[in-house]
């Protein structure tokens, strides 16, 4: 059942008005160091509430804590929360899982979604774990204890069981947020795998394109690949990454790029003011903004050049 989202899409347009826009988040990459871009995310009343003002980690802690309630106090429907918070529940069951088997791996759960203590959970055998969850964590342990557990490998795990589960539980504009996000999760993989065996494996179901078509990029040469979805969504996402490789430069536009595309399709809608829609685009226009506040300092701490920070930006909330 969906709630009647009018109270909450007034609060929803207030809030949004605190988002760290494009242009905000330029300048804020353009301040001198560090310590005074630092100073300007607390002036600007990002991480209210963080246990050390002046630890980023606390304050996008901080952050991301504030969204997940967000999400907990005005979600229409379980569908939205599900599609919000089980992410954190499979995210840690994969910290957990890789703290028993990789030697200094050190696991605590600082945030959850629908589960609190995820760790005891799985040591319980809890019911309230979802079976896509439990399958998981199986393969992952069997995979470790085989000696062949690679950090991608893992990941893809948790990943294609995370999406598994969404998509039984998520319908209407989830599902297809959901299916464009596999999609540019497969295309990223057929242009970074080195071996047509890899990219079969960490090809993801569910998604709009078939693991023929992710192959065809994979073994295909550009001007096969770009004739093929010259008249489809995906045509700047592959324009963007048949330019780098043919540059040989580093796939950095190319990543933003299927970071942002279902984002990007989504935003199609945001002018839309009634029922879910500006929900999930503010929730994701958060979690965007975390993201990107993360390597924005990431980058000034590490002293990097303005223009290489601003070419990492993925896409976010732009007013």
């Amino acid at each position: 059942m969906t709630r009647d989202m009018t109270f909450s899409n007034g609060i929803i347009k207030s809030l949004e008005k605190d988002l760290l826009t494009t242009s905000a988040l330029s300048r804020l990459i353009d301040e001198a160091d560090y310590k005074t871009a630092l100073a300007s995310l607390r002036d600007q009343g990002f991480g209210k509430g963080a246990a050390d003002v002046e630890n980023i980690d606390d304050i996008l802690l901080a952050e991301t804590v504030f969204a997940d309630n967000f999400v907990r106090e005005f979600s229409p429907s379980k569908e939205y929360s599900e599609f919000f918070l089980t992410g954190v529940d499979f995210y840690n069951a994969e910290r957990y899982v890789r703290s028993k088997f990789v030697k200094g791996y050190f696991y605590e759960e600082t945030r959850y979604g629908l589960i609190k203590d995820v760790a005891e959970a799985i040591e319980k055998n809890d019911k309230k774990l979802p079976d896509e969850l439990k399958t998981a964590v199986k393969e992952a342990e069997e995979l470790f204890e085989s000696g062949k557990a690679t950090g991608a490998a893992v990941s893809t795990i948790f990943a294609k069981a995370l999406y598994a589960r969404l998509l039984k539980k998520c319908g209407g504009e989830l599902k297809t947020f959901i299916k464009n996000e596999i999609d540019a999760a497969n295309i990223s993989t057929a242009f970074r795998s080195k071996t047509k065996e890899t990219a079969e494996k960490l090809f993801i179901d569910g998604g709009n394109l078939k693991k023929e078509d992710i192959l065809f990029i994979f073994s295909s040469d550009n001007d096969k690949i770009d004739k093929k979805f010259a008249f489809t969504p995906y045509k700047e996402m592959i324009s963007v990454a048949l330019f780098e490789r043919a540059e040989k430069t580093p796939f950095i536009n190319f990543e933003r790029s299927a970071d942002g595309f279902a984002l990007g399709e989504l935003k199609k809608k945001k002018y839309e003011t009634e029922g879910a829609t500006p929900f999930m685009l503010y929730c994701l226009y958060k979690r965007a903004e975390i993201k990107n506040v993360r390597i924005i300092m990431t980058g000034k701490r590490a002293k990097a050049q303005a223009d290489e920070i601003k070419r990492r930006l993925r896409v976010g909330y732009d007013g």
